[in-house]
Formats: C-alpha cells, structure tokens, sequence
C-alpha cells in the first residue's frame, strides 16, 4: 500500500462520509410505492419508518466499543455492506414485519458506521493539522442528495426498488471499501482507543 498522507486520507474518509449518506437515502423516493405495496395507512406507514432511526436510537451505546474494537475504517468498510444489505431487504419489502426489522437493523449499523466515520474524520482533521468535519459532513449531505438522485431516477425508469437497491449497495459498498482504505492512518496518527 502506499504511504498514506493527509490528503489520501482526506479522500478516504470523504468517500465513507459520502456513501453513507448515499445507501440509506436511495430508499426514500420509494417510500410511496412501498406504502402502496403493504397497502398501509399514512398512520401505519408513519410508524414502520420510524424503525429506522429507533434502531440508530439502541444503537448509541454500542458504537465506541466496536469502533475501539476493530477500528474507524474496518467498521466502516463492513458495517456499509451490512447497511447495504439492510436497505436491499427494505427494498424488496415482503412483509410489514420484514420492512420494520430490515429499517431497524439498517437504523442500528448506521448509527455505528457514522461514529465510526466521525472519529476517522477527526483523527484526519488532527493528523493534516486543518479543521475538516464541516466539510465532510457537507459530502454526507450531497451524497444524501445523490441517494435521492438515484432514486427517483429508478423510479421514474420503473426499476424495481428491490433491485435498485441491490445495485446501490454494491456499488456503494465498493466506494466505501475504497474511501476505508484510503483512510487508513499510520499508528502514530491513528485514532487512541
């Protein structure tokens, strides 16, 4: 692997930021025509969303001893495969019950993956010496943005949600592997457990 240097790791964690905001945000355009598909209440449908951010909510706890555990970009690279994953059974949404849990589970790894992201960001910010958690947190919102991009786009193209989010998940998960390596700092950089 290459040294890493401050911008390469700048890179990196801008590319986890980015994804992260991209592979939950893909599902939302959809979100009508799931509801038409369960045929669900506004009041019903209201209440199955909300799993997801209960899910971030059990989740707060457990971020630190699994980013201190296995580390910032490791808990990246494979919780945004498990949110990927999280987000493709949302997507193809056979059962009001499948959709709760899969929104749940996604709720619960994005919450870890965005600490974790968060404290590579700031040990980045410390190693290049310059403040850049702003800026990153201005990526996750474009790439929210794009997230919202692709799903409407599919929408409009008739692809089905389950396979639009199947081919946003590898693609992204793929970014988000490339950003967590490009993260990785040297020992004396890296975050203190």
């Amino acid at each position: 692997m290459p040294a890493a240097t401050p911008g390469r790791a700048r890179l990196g964690v801008a590319l986890m930021f980015f994804t992260n905001g991209v592979l939950y945000s893909a599902l939302l355009p959809r979100y009508p025509e799931i509801k038409a598909a369960l045929d669900l209440s506004n009041t019903a449908f209201g209440l199955v969303v909300v799993a997801f951010p209960a899910g971030a909510v059990l989740a707060a706890a457990m971020a630190a001893p699994v980013v201190r555990r296995f580390g910032a970009p490791m808990v990246t690279a494979v919780g945004s495969g498990v949110l990927a994953a999280a987000m493709a059974v949302a997507g193809f949404h056979p059962t009001v019950l499948v959709l709760v849990a899969a929104l749940a589970l996604g709720g619960i790894v994005d919450a870890v993956v965005d600490a974790a992201q968060n404290v590579q960001g700031v040990a980045v910010e410390r190693w290049a010496g310059r403040s850049i958690i702003n800026s990153l947190h201005a990526i996750w919102s474009l790439g929210a943005a794009t997230g919202g991009v692709i799903g409407a786009f599919a929408a409009a193209q008739d692809i089905a949600i389950g396979v639009q989010m199947i081919v946003n998940g590898i693609v992204w998960t793929l970014v988000a592997v490339l950003g967590s390596w490009l993260a990785v700092l040297p020992p004396a950089a890296a975050p203190v457990a």
